[in-house]
């Protein structure tokens, strides 16, 4: 006689960085080896690109049946961690934040295009090693929008330009846009 899974429920509302992401891979391995059903409040603040990737993919992998939950707020990288759930919810409240990819190497928040700028004065000014350095970190970025773009398209309704143009606005959308998309 077999006996239905049980139900169990977790929280992630840390930043998403390689030892969070390994600290909720591996509860959710432990999940999936005895069975179990797993509702996942998710409240992420967003974090590093390649962790929230990372992290989207392997939690796919699992042989796991997943129902993710917004309760307030996910963010940025938290998007993928949501987007996981084979069954997604969210209250009327919750909102969703997407952006667009930046880097943070200078202190300040730069995406693809804001690198695009400063490369073009350095251009002007004839340092053509700045201009390298600068090129190879628009080509990350724009590799990693690509990817989490993809993600998107993937796991939701939205195609290809509505990504874009949400990604462009960069601004939390609620509950009820989500559940449209």
């Amino acid at each position: 006689m077999e006996t239905a899974p049980i139900d169990v429920y977790e929280e992630f509302s840390d930043e998403i960085w390689p030892g969070s992401s390994e600290a909720l891979l591996a509860k959710m391995t432990e999940h999936a080896s005895h069975g179990e059903r797993v509702g996942l409040t998710v409240s992420a603040p967003g974090g590093q690109v390649a962790s929230g990737i990372a992290l989207h993919r392997q939690l796919l992998l699992l042989p796991l049946e997943l129902t993710t939950y917004n309760t307030g707020e996910v963010a940025s990288m938290g998007n993928l961690v949501f987007l996981t759930g084979e069954r997604r919810l969210a209250v009327p409240e919750a909102t969703f934040l997407v952006h667009p990819i930046a880097s943070i190497d200078t202190g300040v928040p730069m995406d693809a295009d804001a690198w695009r700028r400063a490369r073009t004065r350095f251009e002007r000014r004839g340092d053509q090693s700045r201009v390298v350095e600068i090129s190879e970190r628009i080509s990350y970025l724009d590799a990693k929008e690509g990817e989490v773009r993809e993600i998107f398209k993937e796991r939701t309704k939205l195609t290809s330009s509505e990504i874009a143009e949400l990604v462009r606005k960069g601004q939390a959308i609620s509950a009820t846009e989500a559940l449209e998309a």
